[in-house]
């Protein structure tokens, strides 16, 4: 038993010492690294892994300051990155006050990613301006929120074409969310254009911008290739040229639009229109769906799709096209696979095409209900004619509807906002000019707000003046008198301001602060006989 326990045993020192010779051999061979000598605090940190931080930006504050609410940096620094402090996930506030001496260029580099974007966005309860441009270029995933930009004067080397409030030149999916851009004085809001693909201008105030040039004073000028440009639920309104100006020469493209929600109210002033998408090239994939747009300008156009290129592809679904001077509502031209159905169009001149062009070819032109205003033939196809002969000669609208005079009764379109779920937009065509319209619980279903919360109910034409109604939301109503001719308007730092439109017209922003914590699930309502739409999030 004895010799057994003792041969084990020898067995067992004989294995032991044979993997402690193998472990010195490959000690030998394959030396272990030494780590290096990093401080921990050196170690940039995985976006998985770090907190997101929240930074402060003022007017008055300083590069050689911290970022925190008490030691804020300036607007340019943060923008930059701020020596790479600000990393993906991270909120910039900006601090009330105005930024800028309004030829101030403050260009914004900041990276975010796709799970984690950056947001620069207003204070709570205070108003940020930038008085210049902002330029946005080797910016991608951030959310630019909530404040305000004018643009009214302009330094050396002034370049109409180029000194836009906000400038996208190399980007990547950025969202321009709840802006306010006016007082642009010599250029457009936006400049839009083909190198910031996949972006998007969402529940903005865009009005007041160009004075002196058709082409290039415009709300927004844009082109587009790949990725989807997003315009939507924005209120657009009194600028010079066009409220949208999506044009190319032929080497430019103007593809991948989804237009949708926005109200266009006023613009072209410079006797041009509302909206332009097309150019000399061709165009694709161009959705116009739910928007809402008055004009009462004598010599202004609405809505015209296409221009001396090729076209295809374009949806015109479910507008609400209120013309009140001598123009058409809707012109096509050149487009081949169009689909124009749902809509409402009323005017002195209501559709029109380029005709004879070869290959065009209408899916759907049917299902609109048209209001015509005066006894002149308000319809064209090479040249003007009565309903019936635009009906046989072009094959459209054989269900469609003809009523003359304008139409009755109220129509109100409700928007809530995607980002801010206490925000709503509001449109509302008062075709009986009642001097007050009644937001009805219906009507205010799908905005979240509950019995007990208050609101605030804003003109959009006078956004900075006092609230035109405010209260406590009773669950049933809220009862809003409407502006007329003679209300207050906001007043352009240079020029004068177009006196508001009448009651027949308007448009609130409505925003509340909820009694108790309540689930808020947005949608959208409407009434009368326009059919809204649930918005298609683009981003």
């Amino acid at each position: 038993m004895t010799t057994i326990k003792r041969i084990a045993s020898n067995r067992l020192l004989r294995l032991i010492s044979l993997f402690l010779l193998l472990a010195i051999a490959l000690r030998w061979f394959y030396p272990l690294e030494t780590a290096p000598n990093i401080n921990i605090a050196q170690r940039p940190a995985l976006n998985s892994a770090r907190a997101a931080t929240e930074w402060y930006v003022s007017p008055t504050g300083e590069q050689s300051n911290t970022g925190s609410i008490d030691s804020p940096w300036n607007l340019s620094y943060a923008l930059a990155g701020a020596g790479d402090s600000i990393q993906p996930g991270d909120t910039v506030w900006m601090r009330g006050g105005t930024y800028g001496d309004g030829t101030t260029r403050f260009d914004s580099t900041l990276d975010g990613t796709e799970g984690n974007r950056i947001t620069v966005r207003q204070y709570s309860g205070e108003r940020a301006t930038i008085n210049g441009q902002l330029r946005v270029n080797g910016s991608n995933w951030i959310d630019y929120w909530g404040f305000d930009i004018m643009h009214p004067t302009y330094g050396p080397g002034y370049d109409a074409a180029r000194d836009a409030g906000i400038w996208t030149l190399t980007s990547s999916n950025n969202r321009f969310i709840n802006l306010t851009i006016h007082d642009v004085y010599g250029s457009s809001a936006f400049g839009f254009w083909s190198a910031a693909t996949s972006s998007e201008i969402y529940g903005s105030l865009i009005y007041e911008n160009g004075r002196q040039d058709d082409n290039l004073d415009h709300g927004i000028y844009t082109q587009n290739g790949d990725g989807t440009k997003g315009i939507r639920d924005n209120f657009i309104f009194n600028n010079w040229a066009y409220g949208i100006h999506a044009y190319g020469s032929e080497i430019a493209r103007v593809d991948n639009y989804l237009v949708q929600g926005n109200t266009f109210i006023n613009n072209g002033r410079g006797n041009q229109g509302d909206v332009l998408l097309g150019g000399s090239g061709n165009s694709n994939n161009l959705q116009f769906l739910n928007n809402y747009l008055y004009n009462s300008l004598q010599y202004t156009n609405g809505v015209q799709f296409g221009y001396t290129g090729g076209h295809q592809s374009m949806k015109f679904n479910n507008n609400y096209i209120a013309m009140k001077g001598e123009y058409r509502g809707l012109f096509s031209r050149r487009f081949n696979n169009i689909e124009v159905t749902g809509n409402t169009i009323m005017g002195l001149a209501l559709v029109g095409r380029l005709p004879n062009v070869d290959g065009m070819v209408s899916e759907n032109w049917n299902n609109n209900s048209y209001y015509q205003i005066g006894s002149a033939s308000a319809f064209y196809d090479g040249s003007y004619m009565q309903f019936d002969a635009w009906k046989t000669a072009t094959g459209y609208d054989a269900s469609s509807t003809l009523t003359s005079g304008q139409p009755t009764g109220t129509v109100k379109a409700v928007r809530p906002n995607e980002f801010e779920s206490n925000r709503s937009h509001i449109t509302v065509y008062n075709w009986d000019n009642l001097d007050s319209v009644s937001l009805s619980s219906s009507d205010l279903s799908g905005t979240g707000i509950s019995s007990g919360d208050t609101y605030a109910i804003k003109d959009v034409q006078n956004y900075f003046g006092d609230p035109i109604a405010t209260g406590t939301y009773n669950g049933s109503e809220i009862s809003v008198t409407l502006p007329d001719t003679g209300s207050p308007v906001y007043q352009p730092a240079s020029g004068s301001a177009p006196a508001h439109t009448s009651k027949q017209f308007n448009a609130f922003v409505l925003t509340y602060t909820p009694a108790t914590y309540h689930t808020i699930t947005p949608s959208v309502s409407g009434q009368g006989s326009l059919s809204i739409s649930s918005p298609t999030q683009v981003l």
